[in-house]
């Protein structure tokens, strides 16, 4: 009888699986295996040495690391999809022989950003006449608000990366100087109160509004009848006229900063 063959391996295999922090397979992570040098296990030393077996995930999040000797390794996270931290290194033991692979999983926190809302208003009477405004409240994309300290600045942590709205919720009595919404990409890992601050900036302005009122009162009662017409950056304003007893006015609110004209006719 001629001999039969025999298969005879000293290999084994290493699976990979990749997940962000939700669960999600993330594709895109590459991993190499180093050889774990005596002391065994532990954490990974200088004397632990790469090799070139190494493998990328898919869009299933796994890959195979195949024709592994048997023996005592890590598993090396080597690049890291963007937006995600790096997973700590993984120890295995790969034996010769066995068919299925060693699995092994590694999770990878997507990267969390933080806004910084930086709020001032213009006040004539201060010095210097742009002041840091307290107590405004601002509200981003996802329902999160927050108000104003007494250095004009509320700030937003913990957000996954994207693009948020930044909306202010505008006080009595002033103008927003632009949007009241502003949109800002998050891309950078950070919190909120670490130094230094290396977070997302977005900064608003208000200037308090005025009202305007111009009157006019006849001495003599229905001696004169007036007119009032007032004009500004925008056009027309206020406008009025005396009634029989030659009294009356004209009145504007919520008036922004700019030259206002009045012309004031008086008729006898």
């Amino acid at each position: 009888m001629p001999p039969a063959d025999v298969n005879i391996t000293n290999c084994g295999s290493v699976k990979i699986i990749k997940t962000d922090d939700t669960g999600a397979a993330l594709a895109g992570a590459e991993f190499t295996l180093y050889n774990d040098i005596t002391p065994i296990g532990g954490t990974r030393g200088a004397e632990d040495t790469i090799t070139t077996l190494k493998c990328t995930t898919g869009a299933d999040g796994t890959c195979t690391i195949s024709n592994v000797f048997a023996g005592e390794y890590w598993v090396v996270e080597t690049v890291t999809p963007p937006g995600h931290d790096t997973a700590a290194d993984k120890h295995v033991t790969v034996v010769g022989g066995v068919t299925a692979p060693v699995e092994v999983t590694f999770v990878a926190p997507r990267q969390r950003g933080a806004i910084l809302v930086t709020k001032t208003r213009k006040h004539a009477a201060s010095t210097p006449s742009t002041q840091p405004h307290a107590g405004v409240t601002f509200t981003i994309t996802g329902g999160a608000s927050g108000v104003t300290d007494a250095n004009g600045q509320v700030c937003f942590d913990n957000l996954v990366f994207g693009s948020y709205d930044v909306t202010e919720t505008v006080p009595a009595g002033y103008a927003a100087d632009g949007a009241t919404t502003k949109t800002v990409v998050v891309n950078n890992k950070a919190a909120c109160g670490a130094t230094p601050y290396v977070g997302e900036l977005v900064s608003f302005g208000n200037t308090p509004l005025t009202n305007l009122s111009v009157s006019v009162d006849s001495q003599i009662d229905g001696g004169t009848a007036s007119t009032v017409v007032c004009t500004g950056p925008s056009g027309q304003v206020a406008s009025g006229s005396t009634g029989a007893n030659g009294d009356g006015s004209a009145s504007a609110s919520n008036l922004k900063p700019g030259t206002y004209t009045c012309t004031v006719v008086i008729d006898p």
